[in-house]
């Protein structure tokens, strides 16, 4: 603010006074009269308690909608939902409100798992970089799915992770006990055996998942 009302020339104070009038203008979004094609939503969090709810036509990127709330709820998502056409498609990054929500309002619609959420839930699993082969290879495979623009190319890449799952099935299937591993927090826990590779796991079986769900392609 100091330095905008130093570039007009007048005291912090008065270009607050000045812009006051800005905070009640109600930003408003031409809503579409047709459907899009594909709708993609997603919600940003931001300070003091607020969460900005965004739909924008995935083919363009234009924005279609938009919603305030404090979380990203069942609620919130119908309300950003409400008055437009149902679309052919919806790209979310897999929360459960948005899902409810699209089937509430947008029952025909199918839901399709924004690809670049998928590599970053994979990337939390495996990290940046893994230090097994295992780790490194699916890794490499989830950086290829979001470059997937049709069919063959998805039955390609789900070729590519059937090869993934003989060449590493046994290292997923490994699991370690409590007795041979007694210091172990899981142990202390009460836990008498777990998944020794569970993040590798989980992101390998996240995949599976999805794709039984229709929803990853």
């Amino acid at each position: 603010l100091a330095q905008a009302a130093a570039m007009l020339g007048v005291s912090p104070r008065t270009f607050i006074r000045r812009i006051q009038w800005c905070w009640h203008v109600k930003p408003e979004i031409p809503r579409p009269t047709s459907p899009c094609r594909a709708v993609e939503a997603d919600g940003t969090y931001v300070p003091y308690g607020w969460c900005l709810l965004v739909a924008i036509d995935a083919v363009d990127g234009t924005p279609v909608a938009f919603q305030w709330c404090d979380t990203e709820s069942r609620a919130a998502y119908t309300r950003l939902f409400s008055g437009l056409p149902a679309p052919r498609a919806l790209v979310t990054d897999g929360g459960a409100g948005c899902a409810a929500a699209a089937a509430d309002t947008w029952k025909d619609a199918r839901i399709q798992r924004c690809l670049v959420h998928v590599l970053r839930n994979t990337r939390t699993d495996l990290t940046c970089r893994p230090r097994t082969d295992a780790g490194k290879d699916l890794l490499r495979l989830a950086r290829k799915l979001v470059k997937v623009r049709d069919a063959d190319a998805a039955a390609a890449w789900l070729n590519l992770l059937n090869d993934w799952h003989t060449r590493y099935a046994d290292i997923i299937g490994q699991r370690t006990t409590a007795r041979d591993d007694p210091g172990n927090p899981k142990a202390r826990a009460g836990h008498t055996w777990w998944w020794t590779h569970a993040r590798l796991r989980r992101a390998y079986y996240r995949f599976i998942r999805l794709q039984r769900d229709g929803t990853l392609f």
